[in-house]
């Protein structure tokens, strides 16, 4: 495996330097088995990359779904300048409406809120 390593960072120099020719040279040092080997850690490391890509995906899209349980302020914020337009406009009735779904927006975030809490200091 050292070998294969080593063949690896030489490698990756020179396609960093642009040698096409000292890259065709070095591959064709390479012996059958250290090849099957190549090919193994190759194949390995591309796994733990679309491993990596994969987590770190889900962490985003965890992040975001945290993001949006944990800040329902952005809902409200949003109701609010709907509010404060409809009563500048006289539409009470609108702005009514909108103070109701404020109100059942906070209600349904508070119930969320409630069934995901964990107390870091409760013992399990």
């Amino acid at each position: 495996m050292e070998k294969v390593l080593d063949y690896l960072e030489q490698l990756d120099q020179l396609i960093e330097q642009g040698r096409e020719f000292d890259i065709i040279k070095l591959i064709s040092t390479f012996h059958p088995a250290d090849i099957a080997e190549l090919i193994d850690a190759l194949e390995e490391e591309k796994k733990k990359r679309f491993l990596a890509e994969r987590d770190a995906a889900w962490k985003d899209v965890a992040f975001r779904a945290a993001h949006k349980l944990g800040n329902p302020l952005d809902a409200v914020d949003t109701f609010l300048q709907s509010l404060k337009k409809r009563i500048h406009q006289k539409k009470y009735d609108d702005a009514h409406a909108i103070a109701t779904s404020i109100e059942d927006t906070i209600r349904e975030e508070l119930q969320i809120e409630a069934t995901i809490h964990v107390d870091p200091l409760e013992e399990n």
